[in-house]
């Protein structure tokens, strides 16, 4: 990793990396290069390649923003076709992402949601 620093990582079920560095910029691994996308996060979480019939590797990528909100901090997730994240509308501390795409997360007085 040239250049910049990682401090969370999650990869896709296809091999893409992307991470947090130290000031909770994200960057995802594109063709040997670190590409920045949008926004700041705290934590990432990603799965979701397995459809009904096949193997998909369409990722479901979801983040733990910096805005603290009840449950913890605000979750968001990516939509690959706008290049946004867009809230989820709920909070937590911790997130993880199934192989089908469902999000789990954990609130801060650590009820587990999915």
């Amino acid at each position: 990793m040239t250049g910049i620093g990682g401090e969370k990582i999650a990869v896709a079920p296809g091999g893409v990396a992307w991470i947090t560095d130290t000031s909770n910029d994200i960057y995802k691994r594109n063709k040997g290069s670190w590409v920045q996308m949008p926004g700041k996060a705290r934590d990432l979480a990603i799965g979701g390649s397995i459809g009904k019939t096949k193997i998909q590797y369409k990722p479901t990528v979801f983040s733990l923003g910096m805005a603290k909100v009840a449950g913890g901090y605000e979750i968001f997730k990516y939509y690959e076709d706008t290049k946004e994240w867009k809230s989820y509308a709920r909070g937590a501390i911790n997130i993880a992402v199934d192989p089908f795409g469902n999000l789990w997360y954990v609130t801060e007085d650590y009820q587990v949601f999915r």
